[in-house]
């Protein structure tokens, strides 16, 4: 993006808010574009370097707690810090230190594996993924404008604060994706997974549900790793590895299958019209 804008965090207390894989590309119906596809070729075969962005909320930005992190912690083995990297939950004020982390983050998994991906294939180009996941934030029709790149691709996993945090949702997601379009980027939509049956489990669903709607209505790829992961969970995980203790984020294994999925995801349009 040409125009951009990074939202700067102040520091003011540690703390933390609310304490063989399956190849699937796209669900709901919806399909890439033929011409989305097109471009995204295009793309790979004329560039050595994409930027991919990787723009939402704490799932982005890889926040988790552990078991054993919180027993390190209790012990002196890891200190949090006023001012290691992490991030500012602003409208409530709470500092979220690194140490809550993920290690690697979705996007980090996401560059890796598709580099890996573009490699076996013969492509020359590679990616670089940024992080562009704000703990805590949610979704208004101007976020993009806080896009920190100029990304060729900008992947969504967005929307689901707007529910837990009742504020606004209606027609700011489409407001970004007109914007972003604007400026020439491809776009992907990613769905939240979700731990079943807790108190938070309907505000996310319900941003799923905003999701494939826009998804739709746009034509927008959607790679549901909500269902990727009910499907990794009945045929290879325990769902209680898969998630932060909080059970609203996940754990760095989670963050791992997302990233991996969400590479499988956009490496699928490559191969179908290789």
């Amino acid at each position: 993006m040409k125009e951009t804008m990074q939202r700067k965090a102040g520091r003011i207390a540690i703390g933390m808010i609310l304490a063989g894989i399956i190849l699937i590309t796209t669900a709901c119906s919806n399909q890439s574009s033929v011409k989305q596809k097109a471009t995204l070729n295009d793309l790979f075969r004329n560039n050595k370097e994409i930027v991919i962005d990787c723009f939402g909320d704490s799932i982005t930005w890889g926040q988790f707690v552990s078991v054993d992190l919180q027993k390190k912690i209790a012990n002196g083995e890891v200190v949090p810090s006023l001012d290691d990297g992490g991030q500012l939950f602003e409208e409530y004020g709470i500092y979220i230190s690194s140490v809550y982390q993920s290690d690697p983050t979705y996007p980090e998994k996401l560059e890796m594996t598709l580099n890996e991906s573009l490699l076996r294939s013969g492509y020359d180009s590679r990616v670089i993924c940024v992080n562009d996941g704000i703990s805590g934030d949610w979704l208004t029709k101007d976020s993009y404008r806080r896009i920190t790149c100029d990304p060729d691709i900008v992947v969504i996993l967005y929307c689901g604060n707007n529910f837990y945090f009742d504020q606004e949702y209606k027609g700011t997601l489409e407001a970004n994706v007109d914007a972003l379009r604007d400026a020439g980027c491809l776009l992907y939509f990613a769905t939240y997974p979700l731990y079943p049956d807790k108190a938070h489990t309907e505000d996310f669903a319900n941003a799923n549900k905003y999701l494939r709607k826009v998804a739709k209505k746009k034509n927008i790829p959607l790679i549901d790793t909500y269902e990727l992961f009910e499907e990794a969970v009945g045929e290879q995980y325990d769902r209680d590895d898969l998630f932060s203790t909080d059970l609203i984020h996940l754990s760095e294994l989670g963050y791992e299958l997302l990233g991996q999925y969400i590479a499988q995801g956009i490496f699928a349009d490559l191969e179908m019209n290789k």
